[in-house]
């Protein structure tokens, strides 16, 4: 199991230390913008990953995170669905058979949660940081039908 340590919008990370458990933290934070809190990672539906792994996971997530929220995509609402049962946790699932990394709501998921899903396969193939601030714009805003049937984008399968 993992825990990491991390620090709020726009800082640097408060601690890389691994814990006993599957999930990752935000720290707290002096100047947080408008819905820029740094979720909680929960890694238990990604378990073929290694510690290590994780943390990597997690610090991409955490770039494209504080890039996305320096872009202002975070201005109108959260990254985690208000719907979601906890709305400070992201649950990190593997789908091998995707072909981008995704982040949505689940509401059928018990309970209804927030999840970033990625075809982490084996070996592991990490989602970047450009991946992952591409699934937070997708999530967030959406591509316009222009983008969708030109470039496919925000378009998963």
């Amino acid at each position: 199991m993992f825990a990491l340590a991390v620090a709020a919008c726009g800082a640097a990370p408060e601690s890389n230390a691994v814990a006993g458990e599957a999930s990752v933290r935000s720290g707290a934070a002096t100047h947080s913008p408008k819905n820029c809190d740094f979720p909680m990672l929960d890694f238990r539906a990604a378990s073929e990953l290694t510690d290590k792994e994780k943390a990597s996971v997690a610090a991409n997530l955490r770039t494209a995170f504080d890039r996305a929220c320096g872009e202002g995509l975070f201005a109108d609402r959260p990254l985690v669905d208000s719907r979601s049962f906890d709305r400070s946790l992201l649950y990190v699932m593997n789908a091998p058979e995707a072909n981008v990394t995704s982040i949505y709501f689940g509401p059928s998921a018990a309970p209804p949660a927030m999840l970033l899903e990625s075809p982490f396969r084996s070996p592991a193939q990490i989602p970047t940081v450009e991946e992952l601030h591409e699934a937070i714009y997708c999530a967030m805003r959406g591509a316009t039908p222009e983008e969708q049937e030109r470039d496919g984008r925000c378009l998963v399968d």
